[in-house]
């Protein structure tokens, strides 16, 4: 979002806009002219300018990119294929439909190990042996990424692509994988990232900067508070020179 969009959602640019014309920004004929808007920005610009990414010192930089390292690097993600034979909402394990219902899913992953390719033949298939299937590609997806854990523990168990030698059970029924495909994972490294770092560090600096602000002119002119909009704001991503 632009710094305009952030601040009307904050309800503060009449505030920030006096802020300014008190620092006399509102002194030039061009920027009279513009208005608050003009002043607005010239606040903004001012923000930034006071917490520039190379402020930060070494260490800092150093425990940021430590405390969020998972923000600049990239998992491991694995792609894949499966068909599911569905059980009804609630069958409890181990009982007879369930037990019949992982023989039939046993079945395809032996087919499946034998050809993965054979998969292709189930996804216009709808029901076997009176269970219903279905078939379906799951995009490539990091662990704890909201697959079922009985789906996810045996998919990134498997050392490579290829159809598991077992099925699956989870909520929905008993599942016949196919690993397709393993996207490895990049291990983050300050080096490659310290600038990317030092701008998400001065974003955040800034945004603080200007609640700041904001809360103490609205202590100082006595103007309501609106905490609803205040609270959606913090969990905006927006960036304040934009």
């Amino acid at each position: 979002s632009s710094p305009a969009e952030a601040l009307r959602t904050l309800q503060d640019e009449a505030l920030l806009a006096a802020e300014a014309a008190r620092r006399g920004y509102g002194t030039g004929a061009a920027v009279r002219r513009a208005g608050e808007k003009a002043l607005v920005q010239a606040l903004l610009a001012e923000i930034e300018a006071e917490h520039p990414p190379e402020s930060f010192s070494e260490q800092q930089v150093r425990d940021f990119f430590e405390a969020h390292a998972e923000r600049f690097g990239r998992p491991e993600r694995r792609e894949a294929e499966h068909v599911l034979v569905r059980l009804p909402e609630g069958t409890a394990e181990g009982s007879a439909e369930d037990e019949r219902a992982r023989a039939v899913a046993a079945a395809i992953a032996g087919e499946l190990a034998r050809s993965p390719e054979a998969i292709a033949r189930y996804r216009g298939l709808e029901r076997l042996e009176g269970f219903e299937l279905l078939t379906e590609a799951v995009p490539a997806v990091a662990r704890g990424q909201g697959l079922d854990a009985g789906f996810e523990d045996p998919l990134f168990a498997a050392e490579a692509p290829g159809a598991l030698p077992q099925p699956a059970r989870t909520q929905y029924g008993w599942h016949a994988i196919v690993l397709k495909r393993i996207e490895p994972g990049v291990e983050p490294e300050l080096a490659q990232a310290e600038a990317l770092v030092r701008e998400e560090m001065a974003k955040r600096a800034r945004y603080g900067a200007l609640v700041q602000l904001v809360g103490r002119l609205q202590e100082e002119l006595g103007v309501d508070r609106r905490e609803e909009a205040i609270e959606a704001a913090l969990h905006a991503e927006w960036d304040l020179g934009s």
